[in-house]
Formats: C-alpha cells, structure tokens, sequence
C-alpha cells in the first residue's frame, strides 16, 4: 500500500502495558498516587499515552505541535508563540481563512492530523505602536482515537517516604522542616493495563492523515517506553507487551469496533506477564500480533 496515500480503510488496535514497582500515571490532584477507578483498578489516561507517542514521534523525526515545555525554543514558550512562528498560519488567522489555517496546521505538524488540535488564541495589541495580533478559535479534529488504558484486576499500592543524607535548608532557619525531609513516592506491585484505538478514513481525508501516518504511530505505540524511565518510571518496569492491529478492507470496516474488541478476552494472572490472551476468531479479519519492544 502506498505509504503516502490519505488512509482509505479503517484501523483498530488494542494494546496491553505490563507495569512492575513503578508508578504508570500519577495523579498530580491526589499526591501523584497511581490513578484507579472506583473498583481499585489502575488506570493510564489517553493524555499519558498521546504524550508517550508524540515523544517517540519526535525522537523519528517528525514535527510535534503539543511538545513538552522544556523543549519549547527560547522564543517559544508558548503553543500561541510557536503558532505566531508561523507566517502562513498568522496570515490566515488574518485573513479569516479557517480552511486554510486548518490545512496549515494539520500538514506541518503530525500529532494535529492524528489527534486534533483546538487552537483557541485571544487577539491582542501590546502597545499603540504593535501590530494587533488577530485571534481565532478553531477545532481540527483527528482520526485517531486512543481510550484510556485500565488494569484487568485491582492493583496495590505501595508507599515509600523518602529521605536525604544532607541538610539543604539553613541550620538556623525556623522551618518546620526536618533537615532530613524529602517526600513520598508511590508505586503500584504489578499490573496488565488494556487499552484500545480506532484510526478512522473518514477524518483521515480532512486532516490528510496518510497510510504511511498509521504506521509512524503503530511504531511510535510499540516503542513507547523506549527512552521513557525516570524515578517513577525504573528502566525495564514498564513496557508495550503485545500489540493487536486489525487493518479493515473497507472505509466503515467489516465489523463495529466494538466487535472486534470483544474477540479479545484477557485474564488477570500473578505471575509475569500477570495476563493471559485469547484471540476469538473473526471471519476474513485476522490481526498482525506484534510483540512489544
């Protein structure tokens, strides 16, 4: 298939995250304890996995809009700034030419064609000697589609209060403060996380996502923990396991999403990989099974 064709067929996919002493998604509201539902089970949000795909995005080389904010440039420390950086995209915001702003943002940068951008900026004038800069509201909205990903059991949590050797406050300040005070880190013992995606042909035409798209982001879910550890996250404690990917024959696909996902029944286990898969079988749909890296 040409790889630089507009995605004609629908994609499906479904992944599973296997996580060890470490914490997968913290909860910056709640202390960064792991996140979980109601009933206990751990959960990765969608916003945590599209930051993972848009690292490894751009790490092969491609444009990211939404990048993290110590890798804005100097002048950039703003997504408004980095849109003013661009002079085609100012003139058609000036112009009142959505189209065109739209198709602008969508062919530079590969994370707004896959997952849509709302690009709501206010107008302003510095000063009486400025060019008033225009503002927009525009919404481009993306073919791909990730749901959060959720552990198949309930996960436990552990606590660990940290603790420093060197006392970085001054002896005779009045801080309340003991001098060997550092914090609490949280991390979860095991857990099989499932999450799962649609790549839609009808929004791929708007946005001008092409086949050659999909496989940038099919690759960039595989390796998403490469180059990703950090305290919360050890190197080897998290890691993309298996990846199901169905490619349909057809715009609407042969079967509903919600069939196809349903061919995959999971079990939790207590030992590594801590899941167990069966695929059921679909009639002329069958998955590239891609093991993780």
């Amino acid at each position: 298939m040409d790889t630089s064709a507009i995605l004609q067929n629908r994609i499906d996919f479904c992944g599973i995250i296997v996580a060890e002493r470490c914490n997968p998604n913290g909860d910056p509201i709640n202390g960064n304890v792991p996140r979980q539902d109601f009933n206990g089970n751990g959960i990765i949000t969608d916003v945590c996995l599209k930051r993972k795909i848009r690292d490894r995005l751009s790490e092969n080389g491609y444009d990211i809009f939404i990048v993290k904010q110590e890798e804005l440039l100097d002048e950039q420390k703003s997504l408004h700034s980095k849109v003013k950086a661009e002079s085609d995209m100012v003139q058609a915001a000036k112009s009142k030419d959505r189209t065109s702003y739209r198709k602008i943002a969508c062919e530079k940068w590969i994370d707004v064609r896959a997952f849509g951008q709302v690009f709501a900026f206010k107008s302003s004038k510095a000063s009486k000697e400025s060019e008033e800069e225009v503002g927009i509201s525009e919404c481009v909205r993306g073919p791909v589609s990730i749901q959060d990903a959720v552990s198949l059991d309930y996960i436990t949590v552990i606590q660990k209060n940290l603790t420093k050797s060197v006392n970085s406050n001054d002896p005779n300040s009045r801080s309340d403060k003991s001098s060997d005070t550092m914090g609490t880190r949280y991390q979860i013992e095991h857990g099989a996380y499932v999450f799962r995606g649609s790549i839609y042909p009808q929004l791929a035409k708007i946005t001008g996502f092409t086949y050659g798209d999909a496989l940038a982001i099919k690759n960039a879910i595989i390796n998403m923990f490469m180059n990703d550890a950090s305290a919360a996250r050890p190197a080897g404690s998290m890691t993309l396991d298996r990846l199901y990917w169905w490619e349909h024959n057809c715009p609407n696909g042969q079967y509903s999403p919600a069939k196809v996902f349903r061919t995959l029944q999971f079990s939790p286990m207590d030992v590594p990989p801590y899941y167990k898969a069966e695929l059921l079988n679909l009639p002329g749909l069958e998955p590239e099974v891609i093991e993780g890296w």
